[in-house]
Formats: structure tokens, C-alpha cells, sequence
């Protein structure tokens, strides 16, 4: 005779009471992970996680495990609220938050994405909110954006790379401000022919001038066209250099035309004086 197998069916009430009795009794409510590791992912199958509490809310501190911090009867299904571990993360149902203690960073991985280019990184860490680029392998690349603060003031936004194709808004009460020791703003016309397609506005402290200027494709050295000299809050001198200037249309002198109206009437002085003699 072939040996044989009895079982009882159960209703699924039931079973999972038994099954929540015996978590309770075994891990006491908690499912504990005490060593996360990076890289380590648990998953939760449902959406909302669907979960019965065998015990009652007294017999659980929220933050001393995964567990639920909601209670509910044995047998009665509840959509629960979990918490981590308190020294990784912790869900507050009430503030509806999602808290860490220490240095925290989320890894954002598109597994589409070419090499080099699937992670990116948004970290808080020594005071600064950092979006980093990440190397495949969890190496450092480069900060895309710098956010850092004293206290609840926000201090500086850095962008370590051009902002490009977007606009500046400026609200109606504020101004764009550039803090540096040679505060420039660069125009590049990225459709011009070579060799002239930079333009830049600096300030040069040593001379107290503000310089209007033309630059080389590489930033090098061009031509300052205008110089604004200052004295204080006066204005005290308007170089121009040019070739030729117009004023609506009309041209007006240049040094040239300058060194050769003295050059002119010098000559024309020394003539007279030549008949004099």
C-alpha cells in the first residue's frame, strides 16, 4: 500500500490567522533587518502592500523594525504604513514623511541608458543638496547642482556646468546679481562666423572700469570696444575704440580723423608762416 497524505482545508481566514499567530509568536511582530546592505532591495509584492497584524498597536514601536504601525483586529485585513529600522529610514504616516538618520542618498538607475550615462545621484550630505552623475559601477562622476545652506537659509545654488537653452526669469522685485572678483557676462553666438562669435561684459577693478569687449573663440584676448571709467558714483570717461563711430547715421570723429585735422592745420600754420619769412 502506498503511503498516504492527509490534509485539512482550510478557508482563507483562517489560514491566515495561523499564518499571522505563528509570525507573532516566531518574530514578534517585526521582521527586522538590522545590517542592510547597499545594493540590497526588499520587495513587496501588491500595490498597496496588503498586510494583517497579528498583534495589537501596543505591541509594536514603530522604528524598531519593519513593521506596521497601523492595528487591526486578527483576521481583519488592513492597507498598512511601514517603518524602517530608525537608524536607516523611517515612514511617519501622521506627517506624512519619509525620514533618514545620517548622510542619505537616493540612486536613480535608468537600466536603458548607455554606458556611464543610467545613474544619477540626489544626496544630502555636509549640509549640501547635491544631483551628482554616478559611473555604472557606483563611482563618483560630477555635481550637475550644489544647494547649500546655513541653517534654514539657502546661501548658494551652484550650477558647475553652462545653463543652456533656457531663460532667466526675473520676478518683478528682484535682479539678476553676479558676486565674483571679475564678475563677466559672456555672449556666445554659437551661429556667427569663427572668430567671432564671443562678446563679454566684465568689470576690471584696477582700472574702476566697467569694458565692453570682443573675445576669441577660445575666450583669448580681443578688443575692448568701450571702457566706462568711474570715480565714485560718477562717470568719468568714455573710451571708444573703433574704426569708425555713427551717431543715427552719422558718422562723427574718430582719432583718425582727429590726427589728421591737426596734422591739417599744422601744416597749413607752418605755410604761412613760410611766407612770412
Amino acid at each position: 500500500m502506498q503511503p498516504q497524505i492527509k490534509g485539512t482545508q482550510l478557508d482563507q481566514v483562517t489560514l491566515a490567522t495561523s499564518v499571522d499567530t505563528c509570525l507573532a509568536s516566531c518574530l514578534g511582530g517585526n521582521i527586522l533587518i538590522s545590517s542592510p546592505v547597499l545594493g540590497e532591495t526588499l520587495v513587496f509584492i501588491g500595490s498597496p502592500i496588503g498586510w494583517r497584524n497579528s498583534v495589537s498597536v501596543g505591541g509594536i514601536t514603530a522604528g524598531d523594525g519593519l513593521n506596521s504601525v497601523g492595528g487591526s483586529p486578527i483576521g481583519s485585513p488592513i492597507t498598512q504604513v511601514l517603518s524602517v529600522d530608525s537608524t536607516v529610514a523611517r515612514l511617519n504616516r501622521a506627517l506624512n514623511t519619509f525620514s533618514f538618520a545620517g548622510a542619505i542618498s537616493f540612486n536613480l538607475i535608468d537600466t536603458t541608458q548607455k554606458a556611464d550615462e543610467k545613474i544619477w545621484r540626489i544626496s544630502n550630505s555636509g549640509g549640501q543638496l547635491l544631483i551628482t552623475t554616478w559611473t555604472d559601477t557606483g563611482g563618483v562622476g560630477n555635481n550637475a547642482i550644489v544647494i547649500k545652506r546655513t541653517g534654514t537659509t539657502v546661501n548658494s545654488i551652484v550650477f558647475p556646468s553652462p545653463i543652456i537653452n533656457t531663460a532667466s526669469g526675473v520676478g518683478t522685485k528682484s535682479a539678476i546679481q553676479l558676486n565674483s572678483a571679475v564678475p563677466t557676462i559672456v555672449f556666445n553666438d554659437t551661429d556667427a562666423t569663427a572668430t567671432e562669435t564671443i562678446w563679454d561684459i566684465t568689470s576690471v577693478s584696477e582700472s574702476k572700469s566697467l569694458e565692453f569687449r570682443t573675445r576669441t573663440d577660445a575666450h583669448g584676448t580681443g578688443t575692448t570696444w568701450m571702457q566706462v571709467v568711474r570715480s565714485g558714483t560718477k562717470v568719468t570717461t568714455i573710451n571708444l575704440e573703433a574704426i569708425s563711430v555713427t551717431i543715427n547715421g552719422n558718422e562723427v570723429l574718430t582719432s583718425g580723423d582727429i590726427k589728421s585735422i591737426i596734422q591739417t592745420v599744422v601744416e597749413q600754420v607752418l605755410a604761412q608762416l613760410n611766407k612770412s619769412i
